[in-house]
């Protein structure tokens, strides 16, 4: 039940999307890190990088943010994780081949 102050007549436990302050594994961070480099949710990826992920991460076949942007065809992330957020742009995964440019 969301508590209400009557000095403020704000609600004390109402959900603020800008503060990630959740309990996620790192598993659950890297998941929906690499969904949001495949859809092009800037947001949280933003977030993300406001919270120094490692952008760098790989899912089990060695795939990163930066593979699935470019394999979802979504430059303006391919160009925040390559210019703000500095990464590996030569990452190889399982299949021994890297994105390509």
């Amino acid at each position: 039940a969301v508590v209400s102050t009557q000095s403020t007549g704000k609600d004390n436990n109402k959900f603020n999307p800008t503060i990630s302050k959740l309990e996620e594994t790192k598993e659950q961070q890297m998941m929906s890190l690499l969904f949001a480099a495949v859809t092009g949710n800037m947001s949280q990826l933003y977030r993300y990088h406001s919270d120094n992920v490692d952008f760098n991460w790989s899912d089990y076949d060695g795939r990163t943010a930066l593979h699935l942007a470019v394999c979802g065809e979504q430059m303006d992330v391919v160009v925040f994780l390559v210019k703000q957020c500095k990464v590996n742009i030569n990452p190889i995964h399982s299949w021994k081949t890297s994105q390509s440019y």
